[in-house]
């Protein structure tokens, strides 16, 4: 059973055309003339408001819950083939199975995602130019678009499976703590009613249930294609001394992740947590690792960049999010050769191939993406508007 999505999409396309104009009296005044020619648009109260926006956020939760199941089905099957030594990552046959175990599970399949896709653009576009007479929806309208932005980055990021697999799953892993932040206000603000859906599989290696409820799985920074994990002594020059097993553990576990992948500071010790060493033997490993956070920062936004679409200022906020310092993200941003205007028309071009905007909605979009005026501009124009 599709989880209601089906019946959510019908309930939603109910309200798509509730938000006509009024039309002007011919009975105005002549003083009133001058206003006649302008177009009004209808007013709603913020019940009206919130209640279309409840409709609206069941639809792109259930759908995120989809996409979540799909991205960490896609995840496992990259994971395993790194496992098996292949060479070359067939992400055309782990997509397509990938869609078939989720048709198996929850009866979505590429079409009906695409279908729900569409719906949701269309409502939200209805949302947001909904012009709302009192109340205070700033808040709510602001955690409504997060949700749409990372849902719609989900969306693009697991139809086209490509890049590196640390990047895949850090951007996995940004997308699902938006969705749980936005998750937490929404349901509490528009008293959203408490659901129970999950998908899940038996044959992965690890537990890939999502649940709605919670949803508290995150993606594993993938291993290193060698199974064998280097030594405390023989990396870096470092000797164990005093330490104790476990944080001699701990220590190989780091240098491990840093052979193959970047981190901050803190997401290393994050990382080693998940991993259940304690706090202790996480930090004394991370600060014996004799890693520069600097040029890890440097080598997370290449990752990034290869793999996704940012502006300076969204890429220095991601690397920020990752637990790197302002100063550090700044000089990795500054410091990897990307091109912003690029990056903008690419932006476009992404948002143009999921959904229909007007020239200056683009750029508006665009600049929300922390592009700037001037950068907005180009790549609206390099994608022909």
């Amino acid at each position: 059973m599709r989880k209601k999505i089906v019946l959510v999409a019908m309930s939603l396309s109910i309200f798509i055309c509730s938000c006509g104009s009024d039309p002007i009296s011919t009975d105005e005044t002549a003083n009133q003339s001058s206003s006649i020619s302008e177009s009004t648009v209808e007013a709603y109260s913020e019940d009206e408001f919130n209640s279309k926006a409840s409709e609206l956020y069941t639809f792109l939760y259930d759908s995120s819950i989809e996409l979540l199941n799909l991205g960490e089905r896609e995840y496992n099957q990259w994971d395993a083939s790194i496992k098996l030594g292949v060479s070359s990552v067939d992400f055309e046959k782990i997509l397509s199975d990938s869609y078939s175990w989720l048709s198996e599970n929850s009866g979505a399949t590429k079409e009906t995602l695409e279908s729900d896709c569409a719906l949701i653009k269309q409502q939200y576009n209805v949302l947001i130019d909904m012009n709302v007479s009192d109340g205070h929806i700033d808040d709510t309208l602001s955690y409504i678009k997060e949700l749409y932005d990372s849902y719609i980055n989900l969306y693009v990021m697991v139809s086209d499976p490509s890049g590196e697999i640390d990047a895949f799953a850090d951007s996995y892993n940004s997308y699902l703590k938006s969705i749980k932040k936005c998750t937490g206000y929404l349901k509490e603000t528009l008293s959203i009613p408490e659901t129970n859906t999950s998908v899940s599989s038996e044959d992965s290696d690890t537990e890939s249930s999502i649940e709605t409820e919670s949803t508290e799985n995150v993606i594993e920074s993938a291993p290193a294609q060698s199974p064998e994990t280097p030594s405390v002594s023989d990396t870096f020059g470092h000797e164990s001394g005093d330490a104790t097993l476990e944080e001699q553990n701990a220590l190989a576990k780091a240098l491990s992740y840093l052979s193959h992948s970047a981190f901050s500071r803190s997401g290393l010790i994050e990382q080693l947590q998940y991993n259940e060493f304690s706090l202790e033997a996480s930090t004394y490993a991370v600060d014996n690792c004799n890693a520069n956070w600097t040029e890890q920062a440097v080598e997370k936004a290449k990752s990034y960049i290869s793999h996704s679409v940012f502006s300076r200022s969204g890429l220095i906020s991601q690397l920020e999010y990752n637990g790197f310092s302002n100063e550090d993200a700044t000089y990795a941003a500054d410091n990897i050769g990307a091109d912003w205007n690029d990056q903008a028309a690419k932006k476009a071009q992404s948002y143009l191939s999921h959904s229909s905007f007007s020239r200056q909605g683009l750029i508006d979009q665009l600049e929300y993406n922390g592009f700037s005026s001037s950068e907005a501009e180009f790549g609206v124009s390099a994608v022909g508007y």
